[in-house]
């Protein structure tokens, strides 16, 4: 069963693009590359697939002297004379042979004609070791991240309840409440199962959410086994994916967080498995105004690849997650990993860093969940795992920056209204935008 991801409308208008130049798609392992681009090729006159781990195929790459050669071999593999227009030509793995980066460039130049899509799921880490870059302005860039809570949606054939979450999102107006109930209920559902496909694919077909805990230990294990194929100290980088899990949605430090392992080493590791995107860094930042200022002298947190092989590392059962109450199952720190996963699930539009803001003072410590860069400015987003909470620290950035607009997640409904709120010798007028958890990922991604 394929499972509809974002990316399938993307890939489509990139192929019909006039200016169409080689796709470079990113992501962690087992998030789904390799099948949304092979359900993509079915649409194709001709869809060619090596996979430079098979050593058939990335025998192929190692014996021909360029590109040119390549298409000769690839003609022959085929038995076809001609590669017809719009044969969609993807190089999987492609890491495992870093010569054939620089050929994406005549691809580009002498065969427009050709759709070429390479991925890697640890590319980005063994180029930065190996010095090689993806030629500049000859390739577009996309990134595949677990399924979203409407992409689970759309799995769980709920197209209708998005349609309604949608509509209410675009008409700034709250569902029914009997919606926005159904709504939550499925969001429990997906906090516990999560976004990587096969644990989505396993739920479905059982109805049992332990089907997808099964799937998280044995993906848990294959990541942690494809650490051995990382450039740098191995060891280091095991010990980092064994301990990251405590330093989800809190602050650290790199030296605090692997014990007898130097936060040198440490921020190493964490480097690397950020670049295999197996988990994201939220960076902090004391800036009121463009450009964003990362603070190296203050602790950063960590975002996980997913939220239910997150909530399965501490060994929280899925039947389990599904009966306790939303608020209890994610706290405050899961919360703020769940809205970071989401942020980070569009394939084009996701922020290249996740930011929160930070005020440190004496006896003060104010501190704001995300600080999203947008084309009106900046946005500032608080998270709540329940349905009240204060928003004291919201407040502090707002009369600091004169920003006069920020948004709410939480459990509750659907709400924008502007707020006044004194502040002492002052006083704070602003729109606040309440959004359900579910819809995090619309701040990124409003389709």
């Amino acid at each position: 069963m394929y499972l509809g991801r974002k990316l399938d409308q993307d890939l489509q208008r990139w192929y019909r693009s006039r200016n169409r130049k080689p796709l470079v798609l990113q992501g962690a392992r087992q998030t789904g590359k390799s099948t949304s681009v092979r359900q993509f090729g079915k649409t194709a006159p001709l869809y060619v697939e090596l996979n430079l781990e098979r050593f058939d195929d990335l025998r192929l790459t190692r014996n021909v002297s360029g590109p040119e050669e390549l298409l000769q071999a690839i003609k022959s593999r085929t038995n076809v004379s001609t590669l017809p227009t719009g044969t969609v030509i993807f190089i999987d793995e492609i890491q495992e042979n870093l010569a054939t980066i620089p050929w994406l460039r005549f691809f580009h130049e002498d065969h427009p004609e050709l759709a070429v899509i390479v991925a890697g799921s640890y590319l980005g880490i063994r180029m930065g070791r190996a010095g090689f870059s993806f030629p500049v302005g000859r390739v577009t860039f996309r990134r595949l991240a677990p399924l979203s809570y409407f992409e689970f949606a759309d799995a769980h054939e709920r197209q209708v309840l998005a349609k309604q979450l949608l509509d209410g999102f675009h008409g700034k107006k709250a569902p029914p409440e009997a919606v926005h109930l159904q709504a939550l209920e499925l969001l429990k559902s997906y906090v516990s199962v999560g976004g990587m496909p096969e644990a989505v694919s396993a739920y479905l077909e059982t109805g049992n959410p332990e089907a997808a805990k099964t799937v998280h230990k044995d993906l848990r294990q294959a990541l942690a086994e494809d650490i051995q194929k990382y450039p740098g100290d191995t060891r280091a980088i095991e010990e980092v994916f064994e301990h990251m899990r405590e330093a989800y949605g809190l602050r650290f430090k790199n030296e605090r967080l692997v014990p007898n392992q130097s936060g040198v080493k440490t921020g190493e590791a964490l480097k690397t498995l950020a670049g295999a995107m197996l988990v994201h860094l939220v960076s902090p930042t004391v800036s009121l105004q463009a450009p964003l200022v990362i603070s190296s002298r203050i602790a950063r947190k960590l975002v996980p690849l997913d939220i239910g092989m997150a909530l399965s590392d501490f060994g929280l059962s899925g039947g389990g997650l599904q009966q306790a109450s939303l608020e209890d199952t994610l706290g405050g720190r899961f919360a703020e990993c769940l809205v970071g996963q989401q942020l980070l699930s569009n394939p084009t539009h996701s922020p290249r860093n996740l930011c929160y803001w930070v005020r440190q003072k004496r006896k003060s410590d104010a501190e704001v969940d995300f600080l999203l860069e947008t084309a009106d400015g900046f946005l500032p987003v608080e998270v709540k795992s329940g349905a009240t909470g204060t928003l004291r620290s919201l407040h502090q950035l707002l009369l600091r920056s004169g920003l006069r607009r920020a948004v709410r997640l939480y459990s509750g409904q659907l709400d924008a209204r502007t707020l006044t709120v004194d502040m002492g010798d002052d006083k704070l007028e602003y729109l606040l935008t309440s959004l359900p958890l579910y819809m995090a990922e619309l701040l990124v991604d409003p389709p």
